[in-house]
């Protein structure tokens, strides 16, 4: 299970209807393998049939002003699986030095392995030779886009197609956006005793497909046990974690069927799970980070088999950090010193802190200009569950909810979460007082802290 908290659901969130509709919803989702997801008046700009000698470039797209790219076509007849590391998609967004896309094609069509077709929402190949890829990519002032051959031999393109439009254009204008962009490649290699690291995204934004790769060594087989793991914004407990590779792409028992997909997730492999390939696309759940975005994976069950990881994280993002810390509060009351460990890849490394249980605590915080809302960060030891807490703002209770977590580990104390304020306690002021009073969850008062931080999240 993946939910959002949300800082106000006003005119942002609706419950779920069942009597509702949804032939609109499946009508897209059954849109697979298509071009056109996104409806418009288009443009498209094709190039024929081209060759790429090793280390040649190739500009498919260029455009001035502002735009929209939605969908991307390439046909090769000649296709084989070392296309998939030798061709790179590059492109550079509103005159930037630096490429916001910067992938081969095996990352930005979603399937590293080529083995077999795989056909998701919003990318897609197979293996007749045809890739789609339909992340819609907003530009305010211009684009270039070029496939490059990163190879050591020549490769013949018998299409590129980019479809396009300016209909878009006052939306993007009137709602602050973010461009498409790419985390750096994570090039396979073993990471011993420790999480294979996909990514680390700096600045602001949200993740919104995941490619993931897994390779035996020495002929062993490509465990399906290993953990995924997102960190956002530096909190030390991870904040999705998989109950192994291949629940993270909905599918389960170490993939034993053959390669399937569905609309937003699947997987590609081969043979005698030698290696497999899978994504997953965040179009429901996606994973909003304020200064910084971090996505691991186990090697096995506890880190110790035997693989190698590669593989990419898609996010809409900026360079800006919209996270700012502003201020520590040490627990309140009679003080308990523990030492424990935090769960994740660092649940080896004992960490001892002091703090309190079942003790109210009260801060006061300056609200900086441009404040959207206040996040509320603690430590806690969750050898005991369901903790609850009463927050209230200037004195007046926060009603949409409580602080409340379920979570319970007797073994790996430490947990690290967090309390989001809705704006409208927060809205117009410059300084708040900030009180938090424990309660009974359902299993007595298990509430406590270890310490606490503030911070805002700047719009």
């Amino acid at each position: 299970m993946i939910w959002h908290r949300y800082a106000d659901g006003v005119g942002l969130i609706s419950s779920f209807d069942p009597a509702e509709d949804i032939t609109p919803l499946l009508s897209l989702w059954k849109k697979c393998g298509a071009i056109d997801l996104i409806p418009f008046r288009e443009e498209q700009r094709a190039v024929s049939s081209f060759t790429l000698s090793p280390r040649e470039g190739r500009r498919v797209f260029e455009a001035e002003g502002a735009g929209l790219i939605c969908g991307i076509r390439v046909l090769s007849r000649g296709f084989d699986r070392a296309m998939l590391k030798q061709l790179c998609v590059i492109a550079r967004w509103d005159g930037e030095a630096v490429a916001a896309v910067d992938a081969d094609f095996g990352c930005f069509f979603s399937n590293e392995l080529g083995c077999h077709d795989v056909k998701y929402l919003l990318a897609g190949m197979n293996t007749d030779g045809e890739f789609r890829n339909c992340f819609p990519m907003p530009y305010r002032s211009g684009a270039v886009m070029e496939i490059v051959n990163r190879g050591d031999r020549s490769i013949t393109l018998d299409y590129v197609g980019i479809r396009h439009t300016e209909e878009y254009n006052g939306f993007y204008r009137e709602n602050p956006f973010c461009v498409f962009r790419t985390a750096p490649y994570a090039a396979r290699k073993r990471t011993v005793g420790r999480d294979s690291r996909i990514a680390l995204v700096k600045g602001s934004g949200h993740m919104v497909s995941a490619l993931i790769t897994g390779y035996g060594i020495a002929g062993g087989v490509a465990s399906c046990e290993g953990d995924v793991r997102l960190l956002i914004d530096g909190i030390r407990t991870p904040q999705v974690e998989s109950d192994g590779s291949e629940s993270y792409a909905c599918y389960g028992w170490g993939f034993p069927t053959e390669p399937e997909c569905n609309p937003g997730s699947g997987y590609d492999g081969e043979q005698g799970f030698r290696a497999w390939s899978e994504t997953r696309l965040f179009m429901g759940d996606v994973n909003p980070f304020y200064s910084e975005l971090c996505l691991n994976i186990e090697s096995g069950g506890n880190n110790d088999w035997p693989m190698e990881h590669s593989g990419m994280v898609f996010y809409y993002g900026s360079d800006r950090v919209r996270l700012v810390r502003l201020g520590r509060f040490p627990a309140e009351g009679e003080r308990t010193t523990l030492t424990s460990y935090f769960e994740g890849d660092d649940d080896d490394v004992a960490v001892t802190l002091t703090g309190s249980y079942r003790q109210p605590a009260s801060f006061t915080v300056e609200i900086p200009d441009g404040t959207e809302h206040l996040v509320i960060r603690r430590v806690s030891d969750q050898q005991k569950g369901r903790q609850s807490a009463l927050v209230r703002v200037d004195g007046q209770p926060v009603t949409e909810y409580r602080w409340y977590t379920a979570d319970h580990n007797p073994v790996k104390r430490w947990l690290e979460d967090e309390y989001m304020i809705p704006s409208r306690c927060t809205d117009g002021k410059k300084q708040v007082t900030i009180s938090i009073s424990p309660e009974d969850g359902g299993e007595g008062v298990t509430f406590n802290s270890f310490g606490y931080e503030v911070f805002a999240i700047l719009s």
